[in-house]
This record gives C-alpha cells, structure tokens and sequence, in this order.
C-alpha cells in the first residue's frame, strides 16, 4: 500500500495532514491562504448570486468537518476545488429546486426598494424589456423561460411540459437566462 503522506510534501498538504489529526493552527493557516482564492472561484462562476463567500465558507467548513477522511493521495489544491466543485453543484441544484421566479416576485422585490410611483414606472419598464427580448430567445428557450414564470409550474413539471428532461430543461434555462441577461445588459 502506498503511503501517500510520505509522498505529497508540499507545504499545504503537510498543513492539511496536520489538520487531519486535529491540528487548529493549520487549519487557520490553510484558511487564511486559500479562502479568497476560493471565494474567487465562486465569484468568477458568476451564477451564484452574490453567494461566493457563503460558499467559500462551506468549503472551509466541510474540509474541518471532514478532516479525518483527507487521503492526502493529491495535493492540498486539487483536494479543495474538488469540495468547491461539489458545493457549487450542491448549490445550483438547490438554486434549481427553489426556483420561484415569477413576475409577482420580480415586482415585490423592486417595490420594497423603490417608492410607489417609481416601483410601478420601473416594473411598467422592465416587464415590457422582458418580454421584448424574451421574444429574440430561440423557442425552446423561450419555452423553457415561460414555463418557468408560471406559478403552476416547477422545474420538474416544467421538462415534462417541454417533452425533454430534467437536465435538458435545465441546460435551456440557464442559455436563455445568460442570453436574457445579455440581452437587458445585466
């Protein structure tokens, strides 16, 4: 059987093994050197909405958690984007899941932060934005952003009303969603 902490000794993989047998210090060293390259992986992921800290932090939080199983069979980098990979995944599904996106949604949102007369003006405005780029999306697209919108529908429903799966449905909801917001300049 190979020995694998014998192998890896790159400073991070020796402050991770160290981690493993319960060693805080290290695990601070490792936060502090690693959290705001995480955090920018997230943030660079750009579909996570303002989450990658809260994300960067579960990786950290996982790694302590889970510290006895660290095989060290790979370098310490490749161990934490594996984690980050896993919780971005975890995440979108989730994101995916608790879809509610809808016009009543879009709406209350912006009139908690707008006066009356200007919430009604910028909904007016944007709704109509909406719907005349909505109207440049491909069709399979643009069904799968409509069905969406509808209160009636989740995403599950939704891939069976497109006569597709799950997975295909996601994938054209998430191109008409970057083309959507390419195309209202967002």
């Amino acid at each position: 059987m190979i020995d694998y902490e014998k192998i890896y000794t790159d400073f991070d993989t020796q402050l991770m093994l160290r981690v493993k047998h319960g060693n805080f210090e290290s695990y601070e060293i490792l936060y502090a050197r690693h959290f705001s390259d995480v955090n920018s992986f997230f943030a660079k992921i750009g579909n996570v909405n303002g989450y990658s800290e809260d994300l960067a932090q579960k990786v950290f939080i996982y790694i302590w958690k889970n510290r006895e199983s660290f095989r060290a069979d790979s370098t310490f980098k490749t161990y934490i984007y594996s984690i980050a990979k896993k919780i971005l995944y975890n995440h979108i599904r989730e994101m995916y899941k608790n879809a509610e996106i809808s016009k009543n949604a879009v709406v209350s949102n912006i009139k908690k932060e707008l006066s009356e007369p200007e919430a009604a003006y910028h909904c007016t405005e944007l709704l109509k934005n909406l719907e005349m780029n909505k109207s440049k999306l491909p069709p399979k697209q643009r069904q799968a952003i409509e069905l969406l919108l509808d209160p009636d529908f989740t995403p599950e429903t939704a891939a069976k009303q497109a006569n597709c799966s799950n997975n295909t449905y996601l994938k054209r909801l998430s191109d008409a969603r970057k083309r959507l917001k390419k195309l209202l300049k967002i």
